[in-house]
């Protein structure tokens, strides 16, 4: 692992770019429908991520 906080830094970068794919959700704030998801989603227990997740696993499963 990397010394300074720099080479810290650049060694997360450089990680997340090589392992991590990220995608974005958006939520309307004008629509009520979407606050309202929006709010669930704060409400869970475990991570947004995770919780996004279980569901996908869930519906693949389903439609296996």
């Amino acid at each position: 692992m990397p010394k300074t906080s720099y080479e810290q830094m650049q060694y997360i970068k450089d990680y997340n770019r090589e392992h991590i794919y990220y995608r974005k959700l958006s939520f309307n704030v004008s629509n009520e429908d979407d606050m309202r998801m929006m709010k669930w989603l704060d409400e869970r227990p475990q991570s947004t991520s995770s919780y996004l997740k279980q569901l996908i696993r869930e519906d693949m499963n389903k439609n296996l």
